[in-house]
């Protein structure tokens, strides 16, 4: 195990440079939006005070800034009746040189 641990540690960089892509995760809104209709939850405001997230947080996740921590994810999984995986994606296609 440690062998293959440290050669995906020393290839890591160089296999991301040669693809020249760097994965990015994202939170699928539409998802988030649909179930939040499901559950009667009028806004992002009332989301964030049920997840105990701060309203400016929750406007950084919500535009992709940013990604809810662990715990976050946890709660809005909770609040909104689904698994972490139906609120998330991968974009492989995103390059290293595209801006945020």
């Amino acid at each position: 195990m440690r062998i293959l641990d440290k050669r995906i540690r020393d290839s890591k960089e160089e296999d991301w440079d040669t693809f020249n892509c760097d994965p990015k995760m994202h939170l699928r809104m539409e998802v988030v939006d649909k179930l939040m209709r499901l559950r009667n939850i009028k806004n992002y405001t009332d989301l964030a005070g049920m997840v105990d997230l701060h309203r400016t947080q929750m406007v950084r996740v919500t535009r992709g800034y940013s990604l809810p921590s662990h715990t976050t994810m946890a709660r809005l999984c909770v609040v909104l009746g689904c698994q972490p995986a139906d609120l998330l994606y991968v974009d492989y296609n995103f390059r290293i040189d595209q801006k945020v």
